[in-house]
């Protein structure tokens, strides 16, 4: 698995966190809520980075499809509580480009949560597809990732 090295740069007064990877050279910018927290801020940065680990092809092949990126928290569903023991979740709001070869036009929410099954859930295919997975058509796709957290 290739793994990007990055720092994350808070930038709180703009509500956004710029994602920065050394090797090669890119920035990414997300959007967050002005009023979170630190601590809500190192979750966030936390999550993305094990998101990342398992969503590979977002954060490279695909990044330049990336139009726009936006990251909150919100209660889980009630059905994603049942299933996979999530209370709250991190979700990842992306706008993929028109011109994308994969999603293109779309917008993808990747869901990310704890509990008794940590993961990231996505109820498109093309969002499984934008991380180099194969989504599953009319059903979500779960990926789970271990260590992740978005409680605090």
């Amino acid at each position: 698995m290739i793994r990007s090295i990055f720092a994350v740069v808070f930038l709180a007064t703009i509500g956004t966190i710029a994602w920065n990877w050394l090797s090669p050279p890119d920035e990414l910018t997300i959007d967050v809520p002005e009023g979170l927290t630190a601590e809500e801020r190192e979750i966030v940065t936390n999550a993305l980075s094990k998101f990342s680990d398992t969503c590979v092809a977002l954060f490279g092949a695909n990044r330049h499809t990336i139009e726009s990126f936006r990251a909150d928290f919100r209660d889980a569903m009630p059905y994603r509580a049942e299933r996979y023991g999530w209370d709250r979740e991190l979700a990842l709001d992306v706008r993929v480009a028109e011109d994308a070869r994969i999603a293109g036009g779309h917008r993808i929410i990747y869901y990310l949560g704890d509990g008794h099954s940590p993961g990231w859930v996505t109820q498109k295919k093309e969002g499984a597809q934008l991380c180099g997975r194969t989504g599953n058509s009319g059903q979500d796709t779960f990926v789970e990732t271990s260590g992740l957290q978005v409680r605090q």
